[in-house]
């Protein structure tokens, strides 16, 4: 299983063994929205955790709000 968040501000979940996928990206430079990152991690219940949501910052994997 695999969880992608690819668009601006996304993020994404999984339970123990599912990978997820995030992407991060830069400010409109006039013509479009510069991928500055991304980056794919496996829910190992420890590192990163079942059922939260993660995003990256700075190029790494931070828990993100879920509203």
């Amino acid at each position: 299983m695999i969880a992608v968040a690819w668009g601006e501000n996304g993020k994404a979940r999984g339970v123990i063994g599912a990978h997820i996928v995030c992407a991060e990206w830069g400010d409109w430079d006039g013509e479009k929205y510069p991928l500055l990152c991304a980056k794919m991690a496996q829910v190992d219940g420890e590192k990163i955790k079942a059922d939260v949501f993660y995003t990256l910052k700075n190029g790494e994997f931070v828990e993100a709000e879920e509203s």
